[in-house]
């Protein structure tokens, strides 16, 4: 009797735990909507954007992956879209959810080398170095290559890109976990978890600063 009732009182407490997680993504899905009326933009509950963008680095990390409260405008003639982007990794009783909102401009204006940059991880980064992986460091610069790591498919195109100015425009973000990725003309900026819908135009404004330190001619 003991373990039936043990039996049933999991259940519940497991069916309970998915209504309240329904009744937030309902919640957040309305906010999102919200949202996109105050700004203008077009609301969509799903895309492929995880397709269209599948070059970036983060849409080729775990499995089950989705993007879904998608925001799609534009801020003068560049394409701005915003949306929450949720995969899986590990399995079993180690698998885990990583879920983050992401900011993605595609602008005529950009031509850019691939690149990628986040804040350096100490440990763990000097592991990778030792492994052989990539960071690209400026010998002038001591305090931004201990702040970052960055990465790219041609380290001469990148090290001509982030002269001084660029630098010092990322070391506004040394103490956020965030991830900067480009390739073309199109950036995607990754604070590294989900946003409330309320402070979308920050995260856009963050983008769009980014995205101008790139071509100035147009910061105008």
């Amino acid at each position: 009797m003991e373990s039936a009732l043990f039996v049933v009182g999991f259940i519940l407490i497991f069916v309970l735990m998915i209504v309240i997680s329904l009744v937030q993504a309902r919640k957040r899905k309305e906010a999102w909507q919200q949202a996109a009326q105050k700004m203008n933009f077009q609301f969509l509950e799903a895309d492929n954007s995880e397709e269209r963008f599948g070059r970036f680095k983060i849409f080729n990390i775990g499995r089950n992956r989705r993007t879904y409260n998608v925001l799609i405008g534009r801020s003068e003639n560049d394409e701005v879209r915003t949306l929450d982007y949720s995969y899986r990794t590990g399995s079993g009783k180690n698998s885990h959810t990583h879920t983050q909102t992401l900011c993605i401009i595609k602008s005529k204006n950009l031509s850019l080398p691939h690149f990628f940059i986040r804040r350096e991880n100490a440990f763990f980064d000097f592991l990778g170095k030792l492994f052989g992986g990539q960071d690209i460091n400026f010998d002038e610069d001591p305090t931004f290559s201990k702040t970052f790591v960055l990465q790219g498919e041609s380290e001469q195109a990148v090290r001509q890109l982030f002269d001084m100015r660029i630098r010092n425009l990322f070391m506004q973000f040394g103490e956020e976990s965030m991830q900067v990725e480009a390739r073309g003309d199109t950036i995607l900026f990754n604070p590294g978890n989900l946003i409330e819908p309320v402070n979308a135009p920050a995260l856009i404004m963050k983008a769009i600063n980014v995205k101008k330190a790139f071509c100035p001619e147009t910061a105008g």
